[in-house]
């Protein structure tokens, strides 16, 4: 063969073995392309099945003891609890899947009950049922869970007493606070209005302070209500407006000694016959100036000066006898014996019935 006959039959070869090549390499593409294909399909496929949600179980739960802030008074806790698997169930195997959902239920709810009073438990059943009505998982991140359908009671008995305490702290909470004033108005009388004779008037005018004259009439109940409060006695200032001498309680019984500093032998203080005559004519309705009581205390002067009682006579003269038509500065006449009782009756009772 000559050369130009080799030359075409390497061509022709050549071409022949690149046609080869080509369709290989074709192949090889095809194939690595139905690898992808299938690897993606089936990727899919799979995450397809990962993401269908098993459906949820329920299991319920009727009157559980769950525990309050108050120790021996437990909630009665129900509620209907949904579950399902939480795809990582082979994590922690479990062999009762509903009873592992319920504890959880009932330790989130015990983590709420027992920050809580018992008597407020129909407020604290809203507050359980926002805290368990979201799926969450559980303790072991094994399962969802989630609760409904959730009711609060306590034991009837229970509410009862509760019921009853509640009453008697209202009760003592108000009886306390009936002291407490009772208390603030004991030492504010005591401490500012009774203190003296002087701060009791002042506290009568700002109530009345239109009644001046009253104001002077209550100088000596006044003072008695101040001395009394402060357990002394009337001031010397205002001694001779009480009725009748101050009552003095003994600080000692009779069987023992006298103390050094309280001599025995300390004069009683004479009546105040001018005050005792004054309370008797108030109270006989002669309080203000009248014929009767002119007449009245004409015959109790002559009485007493035929009684040779002169410092009393004064003495009532000088505080009751206000009648300006007479003068009875000088003391009246006395009978024809003023030692004979007889005869100073026989006199009192020949007086005129007006001075």
């Amino acid at each position: 063969m000559n050369t130009l006959a080799w030359i075409f039959l390497s061509a022709a070869g050549a071409a022949a073995l690149g046609l080869a090549v080509m369709k290989r390499a074709e192949r090889a593409r095809l194939r690595t392309r139905r690898n992808e294909e299938a690897a993606a399909e089936a990727a899919s496929r799979a995450e397809a099945q990962r993401h269908v949600e098993v459906p949820f179980q329920e299991i319920h739960l009727d009157r559980v003891p769950v525990r309050s802030a108050l120790t021996g008074y437990d909630f009665l806790f129900s509620a209907s609890v949904w579950w399902r698997p939480a795809g990582t169930e082979g994590d922690v195997p479990h062999g009762n899947r509903a009873g592992l959902a319920a504890a959880g239920i009932i330790r989130k709810a015990q983590e709420l009950t027992c920050r809580e009073h018992p008597d407020r438990y129909g407020a604290v059943q809203y507050l359980l049922e926002e805290r368990l009505g979201s799926h969450a998982l559980d303790d072991s991140a094994t399962l969802v869970v989630m609760a409904t359908d959730v009711t609060l009671a306590l034991v009837p008995e229970d509410a009862e007493r509760l019921r009853k305490l509640a009453g008697l702290r209202k009760e003592e909470d108000t009886w306390e606070q009936e002291r407490q004033y009772e208390r603030s108005k004991r030492q504010y009388l005591t401490d500012e209005v009774l203190q003296t004779p002087g701060s009791a008037v002042v506290w009568w005018l700002a109530r009345h302070d239109e009644e001046i004259e009253r104001a002077v009439d209550l100088l000596g109940p006044l003072a008695r209500l101040s001395a009394a409060s402060n357990n002394t006695e009337v001031v010397e200032l205002f001694r001779h407006l009480v009725d009748g001498p101050e009552p003095r309680a003994a600080l000692w019984s009779e069987d023992d000694a006298f103390p050094r500093d309280h001599p025995q032998d300390e004069p009683p203080r004479p009546p105040d016959v001018a005050a005792r005559a004054e309370a008797f004519l108030e109270d006989l309705g002669l309080g203000e100036p009248s014929a009767e009581r002119w007449s009245f205390l004409h015959r109790l002067l002559r009485l007493l000066e035929a009684a040779e009682r002169h410092d009393e006579a004064a003495h009532i003269r000088k505080r009751l006898w206000t009648d300006p038509e007479e003068d009875l500065t000088a003391a009246p006449p006395p009978p024809d014996d003023p030692g004979d009782p007889a005869a100073a009756a026989a006199s009192w009772a020949a007086a005129p019935e007006s001075p």
